[in-house]
């Protein structure tokens, strides 16, 4: 008898058999790692896509650090959760830090994450935290060269690198109405974390402005809570948000290039000023010039670790350009993965085994969303990706982040109110 004839009250059954058939097979598949275990500190799809490729390299399970986990984590069969009340709390992650030593006494402990505020964090208890995990933390001098915008452009243009033109605004002695850039423009402080700590919320970071009275408005808006840092400036890029795409990279402790991959955004919620969250992304090889570009700036700056190039498409010209960077890895190691290359394999090769591996890059085109992909065909303007994104459909090369075979179960599935949700909020803007 064929699944397409099983009686409908029969079908849990069925979907339970399938799913332990499944787990079994993927089990056995895979390695065990007991010499080590991996803490993620993150609560977002990117952080149970982290896990995910930790255990599908190593097999053992990992644990995970967070205050709002989505779905995905909460339910998970081989996520150990803490939950814990701030993650932007120090307090909070020292003790939740200190349960998984307690917990894991004589394991080694990798800790990694997609948290934005973990970096900055260990930086304030490097020395505590070291004594007790494995992470990668560049240097303060590699971390205030890449993630300060403002350093960012001057590196830029000392090294020779193309990028768009940025103006820097010290509001410590001005406040100007206008720029030497039209409108519309991009503003942004030039290290992101001060803004939270000086009363504004993550979503202020980015503000897209289009006249003086707007920018007039955000300077009173940043003297009300006594901000005197520094401002940067720039051009409001042309195009849609697929144009946008990520260059993630890997340097090791021998300061050699590991690996490199490209992730393009196909399909994304957009905020109120130039923040999205991508819904569709799809695996690329990376570009060679860009790919050398950042090896220029990483081997200038000595960083070691993961890093993360934000790039832009221009429509006219069709050149690529680097807009900004940060140390850290995005939340697309799944569709990597997919992709041709596991960035925890070469985190894991460098930090816990002390091999250096060769430079792998991804390979080859995949296309990764948890909507249909009907839905996200009909989403995507440009005629020519819209049809290479159905080709790729055709032939299989698409993946679900939300859909593990260890964790498939019933109620694992992607749930329908919160794929609507995200159908939704697309459609506000598509």
């Amino acid at each position: 008898m064929t699944s397409s004839h099983i009686q409908r009250s029969t079908w849990p059954a069925y979907m339970r058999y399938l799913s332990a058939r499944r787990r079994r097979r993927g089990i056995q598949a895979r390695p065990v790692r007991p010499d080590f275990i991996p803490v993620v500190v993150g609560e977002d799809i990117g952080a149970y896509a982290m896990a995910r490729c930790l255990h599908q390299s190593y097999g053992s399970g990992v644990a995970v650090i967070a205050s709002n986990p989505v779905p995905s984590i909460t339910q998970s069969r081989f996520i150990d959760l803490k939950l814990v009340a701030d993650l932007a709390n120090d307090d909070v992650m020292r003790a939740a830090l200190g349960g998984i030593v307690e917990n894991y006494p004589s394991t080694r402990r990798l800790l990694v994450g997609t948290y934005p505020g973990l970096g900055a964090f260990l930086a304030r208890h490097r020395t505590e935290m070291e004594e007790h995990f494995i992470f990668v933390l560049p240097s303060d001098e590699a971390l205030w060269a890449l993630n300060d915008r403002a350093a960012f452009a001057h590196l830029c243009e000392r090294l020779d690198i193309t990028g768009p033109y940025r103006q820097v605004v010290d509001l410590s002695v001005e406040t100007p109405v206008s720029f030497d850039i039209p409108f519309p423009v991009i503003a942004a402080p030039a290290v992101t974390q001060d803004v939270p700590q000086q009363g504004l919320t993550p979503n202020g970071h980015e503000r897209l402005l289009t006249s003086a009275a707007e920018v007039q408005r955000l300077w009173r808006e940043l003297e009300e809570i006594n901000y005197r840092g520094e401002y940067v400036v720039w051009p409001k890029p042309n195009g849609d948000e697929t144009h946008r795409s990520y260059l993630l990279v890997y340097v090791n402790q021998h300061g050699h290039m590991t690996m490199a991959a490209t992730t393009r955004v196909l399909l994304a919620i957009t905020g109120q000023h130039t923040d999205i969250e991508p819904v569709a992304v799809i695996s690329q090889i990376p570009d060679p010039r860009v790919l050398d570009e950042a090896r220029k700036i990483l081997a200038d700056i000595g960083l070691t670790g993961f890093a993360t190039f934000h790039l832009h498409e221009d429509p006219s010209s069709g050149k690529t350009t680097i807009i900004k960077a940060h140390a850290g890895i995005t939340y697309f190691s799944h569709v990597i993965e997919a992709g041709g290359v596991n960035p925890m394999r070469h985190l894991v090769a460098d930090r816990i085994d002390g091999l250096d591996l060769g430079f792998r890059q991804t390979n080859r085109e995949v296309v990764s969303t948890p909507l249909p992909l009907s839905f996200v065909t009909r989403k995507i303007a440009n005629p020519h990706l819209r049809e290479r994104v159905a080709s790729l459909a055709s032939c299989g090369a698409h993946v679900n982040p939300l859909n593990y075979p260890v964790d498939l179960t019933l109620e694992q599935l992607p749930s329908l109110a919160m794929l609507a949700r995200i159908m939704r909020e697309v459609h506000k803007t598509h």
